[in-house]
């Protein structure tokens, strides 16, 4: 059993340290020499002689906390580190709020865009329905009136039939019309006819009304089912009538007069039936095989049905003057 050289206490076991005072607990000779001789500027030991036994220098100086009498305080100095810590925190809430908003505008531009894209949608489907609607249930196709061509009435225009055995078929109803009113209800445009289509029973026989010319047309007409569509056999592209023109068939006029709508013919093809038949580019036919034409797509629905190589007579207007041609039909295929 050792003591300890500083202060006397005991030192138990293989203690390297005093447990009292902290000082260092020799182990060997050689830790109670004054080693600082090795060092030629180490100014010479302040306790004992040269090569003492006895204790020279203190080792180990214990902190404070340790010391008798002594306070408490901290031994690591963390201030620094604490600064260094709420800058930190400051620099991490900015870019958390940074992303958090930069989150919360995507979410919002991509929900107004899906908005936006759900409207355009929806109009597209509630055009497709109206279109789809009024050729189930009444068996026409119609657009917007132009007030420019009827300034003097409102409705729904007749742009061509979908048969001649359909509903407006049936009811003498001829493209170029104006529907202005069912089940005798007025009607200024095509979201009031949806609307009083939308109360008409399917089956059910009602009252349509028509402006034809300057006068209005009454009739009856049978209401199909609008969410069902007729079946309609096509016939093969072959099978089809060819009346030979550039482009498109031509488009709507009017001819004063005699104050009659029609379609002035575009140029027709080199020896293709129309050529060969004598009709001129701007002709204005108003009657197909027996058919009144006062729209370009009733003309192009007259042309297919007509049945290749058979003869049709068509009336049509060069300048003020109406004339009658008989043409060949061609076939596409």
């Amino acid at each position: 059993m050792t003591g300890c050289h500083a202060c006397g206490s005991e030192i138990i076991g293989r203690d390297r340290f005093c447990r009292k005072c902290g000082a260092s607990v020799p182990t060997s000779v050689a830790d109670l020499v004054d080693t600082r001789q090795l060092n030629p500027n180490a100014p010479p030991p302040a306790v004992g002689a040269h090569g003492s036994r006895e204790f020279t220098a203190q080792f180990y100086t214990p902190p404070a906390a340790y010391q008798p009498g002594g306070n408490v305080a901290p031994i690591y100095q963390t201030g620094s580190l604490k600064k260094k810590s709420g800058t930190w925190k400051i620099i991490l809430l900015v870019c958390v709020l940074m992303l958090s908003i930069f989150v919360a505008t995507g979410i919002v531009v991509s929900i107004q865009g899906r908005r936006n894209r759900q409207n355009q949608t929806a109009n597209t489907v509630r055009v497709r329905s109206f279109q789809e609607s009024f050729r189930n249930a009444l068996g026409v196709e119609l657009s917007e009136l132009s007030k420019s061509d009827f300034p003097e009435v409102d409705g729904g225009f007749v742009n061509r039939l979908m048969r001649d055995d359909g509903p407006a078929g049936l009811a003498k109803v001829e493209a170029g019309d104006v529907i202005t009113s069912l089940n005798g209800q007025a009607v200024k445009n095509l979201n009031e006819l949806m609307q009083v289509l939308d109360s008409i029973r399917p089956g059910t026989e009602v009252p349509i009304a028509v402006y034809r010319d300057g006068e209005t047309v009454n009739s009856k007409i049978k209401v199909d089912n609008p969410s069902f569509a007729p079946r309609m056999p096509e016939p093969k592209e072959r099978d089809q009538g060819f009346l030979g023109v550039n482009g498109d068939v031509g488009s709507r006029k009017f001819i004063p007069s005699v104050r009659k709508w029609g379609v002035a013919l575009s140029d027709p093809t080199n020896n293709g039936p129309a050529d060969l038949a004598g009709l001129q580019g701007g002709d204005i036919i108003t009657e197909f095989d027996g058919h009144v034409i006062r729209t370009r797509e009733e003309l192009q629905r007259r042309i297919r049905t007509a049945t290749p190589r058979k003869k049709v007579q068509v009336k049509f207007y060069r300048g003020s003057v109406e004339q009658i041609a008989e043409i060949l039909m061609g076939h596409r295929g």
